[in-house]
């Protein structure tokens, strides 16, 4: 999908401009009783709660035609950070991630605190991941691999993990985060080119997601954001074994980042 320069000027997230379209594209499918695939036809819409969904004008399939995602994000609310899942279509939930964008974080710069939280919840020993981060450090410290490791890179000291990790990374997806269960989590994601093309979109349940992922995971272990603000290893021993400085790094690194 195009989009102007204009439009390119006034948002940095592109990711955020085509998934409010979406959002707009399916309201107005609704509005006019059109079946929309992977849907069918739309009998319930919700962005999830407390998020009013707006009732359908004219006018705004003039803007939504026009790409103006400024006229627009003042009428679509924007999901916020602790949900998992973007919209509700006939009472299943989707999170939404838009291919063409940037990268999408599957995990979010968590320290190995919310990774313990999140292993106790799914009943996962935590043992196998410190091992994992371990390999990547030394990796890291031999120039083996760089700071943002691909599964596409057989060096990947994460690649070989699918079966442990994957229940981890659903966690994340659909769940919650390292912290908190999400008030509206995921039944499945929806991936998308054009938000107003439905031939573009993509559906991926919680069994086939991580075979069509995978190989494009991003691993990262990294500093500030998911750290604390003054580390102190004494004080913060839960998260201690991952934790790293790296010849002139001004922070530890120690959160671990996914993106796709």
């Amino acid at each position: 999908m195009q989009y102007s320069l204009q439009m390119r000027r006034i948002s940095r997230n592109q990711g955020e401009e085509k998934e409010l379209f979406f959002k707009a594209f399916l309201l107005e499918k609704m509005s006019t009783g059109e079946k929309v695939r992977p849907f069918g036809r739309i009998s319930s819409l919700s962005f999830g709660p407390n998020l009013q969904v707006p009732r359908w004008k004219p006018i705004y399939s003039v803007y939504l035609k026009e790409n103006n995602y400024i006229k627009l994000k003042k009428i679509f609310p924007k999901t916020p950070s602790s949900y998992k899942a973007d919209i509700e279509v006939n009472g299943r939930r989707y999170s939404l991630k838009s291919k063409g964008a940037a990268r999408a974080a599957v995990i979010n710069h968590t320290s190995r605190a919310g990774f313990v939280r999140v292993c106790s919840v799914l009943n996962i020993d935590i043992s196998t991941l410190d091992r994992i981060i371990e390999r990547y450090w030394m990796k890291r410290e031999s120039d083996i691999i760089t700071e943002d490791v691909s599964n596409k890179n057989l060096e990947s000291p994460f690649v070989k993990h699918q079966k442990y990790l994957g229940p981890i990374i659903k966690y994340f997806l659909f769940t919650g985060t390292g912290s908190r269960d999400s008030t509206f989590p995921a039944d499945c994601v929806l991936e998308f080119t054009n938000p107003k093309n439905p031939e573009t979109f993509t559906l991926l349940t919680k069994e086939n997601v991580l075979d069509h992922i995978w190989e494009n995971l991003v691993f990262s272990v990294r500093s500030k954001k998911g750290m604390p603000t003054s580390y102190d290893a004494t004080n913060h021993s839960v998260i201690a074994p991952w934790v790293r400085y790296r010849p002139g790094d001004a922070h530890p690194k120690g959160a671990l980042h996914v993106r796709t």
